[in-house]
């Protein structure tokens, strides 16, 4: 009972504990508990003394140095403006799994470099190892190419 009333408490600390069970007058207890409270504050001490941990004060991808800083569906591929203003368009979405990696490239490579695109252009096709942003939120980013950027889909 006196635990639960304790913990009830808005500042429920150890000298609160102890300063409740002195005036109900359990001696009894605080000797008891005097060995385990001993230990558990050095703990603490130990815990609150030692060092926090360096962190910088900004993360920056380390790899791509050049690469600006955007709003999440801004600037989600290489070629994107920033701004938003000019985002890059693909005539389709190149979905795979990892194990057909290379197969897809060569297939890619093919097909974006003959003109077999509409009056006889090349194709522009987005992957997403190749054209996307590293970082990005990548379900929201591919949701975006789909819906938005893509003329098809290839799988």
């Amino acid at each position: 009972e006196v635990l639960h009333v304790w913990s009830l408490k808005e500042n429920a600390t150890i000298g609160h504990l102890i300063e409740m069970l002195k005036s109900i007058e359990r001696f009894d207890v605080l000797e008891e508990i005097q060995s385990s409270l001993a230990k558990d504050v050095s703990k603490y001490r130990e815990r609150s003394s030692s060092p926090m941990p360096v962190q910088v004060p900004e993360v920056s991808p380390s790899n791509y140095p050049n690469l600006p800083t955007t709003s999440e569906l801004h600037g989600i591929t290489l070629q994107d403006d920033p701004e938003g203003v000019h985002k890059e368009l693909f005539d389709a979405y190149v979905c795979y799994c990892k194990q057909d990696r290379d197969f897809v490239l060569k297939m890619v490579e093919r097909l974006e470099r003959e003109q077999s695109g509409p009056g006889g252009r090349r194709l522009k096709l987005c992957i997403d190892d190749r054209d996307l942003i590293p970082g990005t939120a990548y379900l929201t980013v591919t949701a975006e190419l789909i819906e938005n950027r893509c003329k098809r889909m290839v799988v």
